[in-house]
């Protein structure tokens, strides 16, 4: 069956929603097409439809360029203000946390967690093993004080200002 070739090009302007008639045929399409018509009714349909979304998206598409772009613009030079900020925070908690490792000062939380890394994944007991090592359950048995066969702890200090 040969598919008819849409001659007007509809402005996006007139571009209305799809009536509730045509989604009602939409709807029965779910079940399955029985006849000719129907396959040549889908067939149009199809065309239309992508005839519809791409003139909406190139419609839009310009506008939607432009605020790309500004919007890769303002991250910029929002970014530039921020970096230098970020870094300076990076050092002062490095700075803080060493100093402040077994004081509290004000408004200042300093603790200590421990990560852990397998070393040695046969020696690991049973009850920590799933399809992976449960590091979850090893790093709370480091963070109590224990130790765990096959894992090296790894000692991470973090800060956190109260704002």
């Amino acid at each position: 069956m040969e598919m008819p070739q849409m001659e007007t090009k509809m402005p996006v302007a007139t571009i209305e929603p799809m009536s509730d008639f045509d989604m009602l045929r939409i709807r029965i399409m779910e079940k399955g097409l029985q006849t000719d018509e129907e396959a040549y009714y889908a067939e149009s349909q199809l065309v239309y439809l992508k005839q519809m979304m791409k003139e909406i998206e190139d419609h839009h598409s310009e506008s939607i360029d432009k605020a790309n772009q500004t919007h890769k613009s303002m991250i910029k030079a929002r970014d530039k203000f921020l970096k230098p900020l970020k870094d300076a925070e990076k050092i002062i908690k490095k700075a803080v946390g060493s100093y402040c490792l077994e004081e509290h000062a004000k408004g200042v939380s300093v603790s200590k967690k421990v990560k852990a890394e397998i070393v040695d994944v046969d020696s690991i007991p049973e009850e920590f093993l799933e399809l992976k090592p449960n590091l979850k359950a090893i790093e709370a048995i480091l963070n109590a004080g224990g130790t765990v066969a096959g894992v090296k702890p790894i000692e991470n200090n973090t800060v956190r200002v109260k704002a």
